[in-house]
């Protein structure tokens, strides 16, 4: 008797651009700059700092960080979203929260540490709930338009949590949004503001995807 075929693996995907209803989110860094120490920097193989005196970082206070994901197992794609201020206060607040100590706030590692242990959404739609889906543009600002036929499903990973923890069912802050807009680009591509953990699996392009979606999708 044939043996049902495994699911790809999850593919991840950099999106600079999401829209639900009337919200836009676009990756990147906002704001005015904080000056950081680069203590902890070789080991989290964190690029040297332009700009700022030796042992000194500049990053810019808020920062969205997006990404798309293709879950082909739980047959739905996936689309997570941070906020994040890298301000030493709210730093310290997420560093307490996390339990982790002895680390510092107004360091580039503590940072690194912070956004582990921060608040995370997850806006994921099943495919059966696609009732059509758009493409247009070039591979490197390829514009994906998903028309739904119910509400997305929102979760969330609290403060205080880190990445690898299970998310929460939470409230849809979507406010209802049927269409869910993303807009992809390639990995080579990524700034800040697409997911860029060191520890991550490398992304590829949503165009990847296409292949086993075709044999997933009705």
């Amino acid at each position: 008797m044939p043996q049902p075929s495994r699911a790809p693996a999850p593919l991840e995907f950099p999106i600079a651009e999401l829209k639900y209803g009337r919200t836009t989110k676009k990756a990147g860094e906002f704001g005015g700059a904080v000056r950081l120490s680069s203590g902890g920097d070789l080991f989290l193989g964190l690029p040297a700092g332009s700009g700022a005196p030796l042992g000194e970082v500049r990053m810019k206070r808020r920062e969205v960080v997006l990404g798309g994901k293709v879950m082909f197992g739980r047959k739905r794609f996936a689309f997570e979203l941070q906020e994040l201020d890298n301000g030493p206060e709210a730093v310290a607040a997420l560093l307490k929260k996390g339990h982790l100590k002895d680390v510092s706030p107004t360091s580039r590692f503590g940072v690194a540490m912070a956004r582990t242990v921060a608040p995370l959404w997850s806006l994921q739609v099943k495919f059966e709930d696609v009732a059509s889906v758009d493409m247009r543009g070039p591979p490197g600002a390829q514009v994906v338009v998903l028309k739904l036929k119910k509400c997305m499903s929102c979760y969330k990973k609290p403060a205080g949590r880190h990445r690898s923890a299970t998310m929460e069912v939470a409230e849809d802050i979507t406010h209802g949004a049927k269409t869910l807009q993303f807009t992809a680009i390639l990995p080579e591509s990524e700034a800040a503001g697409c997911r860029r953990d060191p520890s991550a699996k490398p992304k590829q392009p949503f165009s990847a995807a296409l292949g086993p979606l075709a044999e997933q999708c009705p």
